[in-house]
């Protein structure tokens, strides 16, 4: 008999033993690598993006708002479109770029169109959509993308009823 009660307990210690390893472990590998790549950033998103920009002073010198279309290659590169409204003035500036993504699902991007915007992004909803901000010295702005599943967009594509907000300066 005495020789099977310590096997008897065996699975118990084992079970306690794993469940105390779980539980107090602190490995950084539990959440750096949750399995993102730039293949997470693959095809056309929508975007919005709004913000102000500050000269050396810290005095504000304009406020833009823009949406549009960029598509990711999945590869590092990006391109697209927007329409973008600079203090009141309206424009449609196409633009390019490189972009990278983390394993913990954040990343940067170099856009480039006549002028260069450095953004910091994080995926959310497994790459569904992307949090972005402006990172360039003097510029306050953020947006989101998001990915469209659409593959092609005609009036029929725009019905139901839809709610929307809105803000901005006069």
């Amino acid at each position: 008999m005495r020789r099977t009660r310590p096997f008897a307990l065996l699975p118990g210690v084992l079970i306690a033993l794993a469940a105390i390893l779980t539980s107090t472990g602190t490995s950084p590998r539990a959440y750096a690598h949750e399995g993102c790549s730039n293949h997470s950033l693959l095809g056309a998103y929508g975007f919005a993006t709004d913000g102000q920009a500050f000269d050396a002073t810290g005095t504000e010198f304009a406020e833009f708002a823009s949406a549009g279309r960029v598509v990711f290659d999945g590869q590092g590169h990006l391109a697209g479109r927007e329409t973008e409204s600079f203090n009141g003035a309206i424009t449609e500036p196409t633009f390019s770029g490189t972009y990278s993504v983390l394993p913990d699902c954040s990343g940067t991007a170099n856009i480039h169109n006549g002028q260069t915007a450095t953004l910091r992004f994080m995926l959310v909803e497994g790459g569904q959509e992307v949090n972005i901000i402006d990172t360039d010295p003097g510029v306050v702005a953020a947006g989101q993308i998001t990915r469209q599943k659409m593959r092609a967009c005609t009036l029929a594509s725009f019905k139901g009823v839809y709610s929307f907000a809105a803000s901005g300066s006069v």
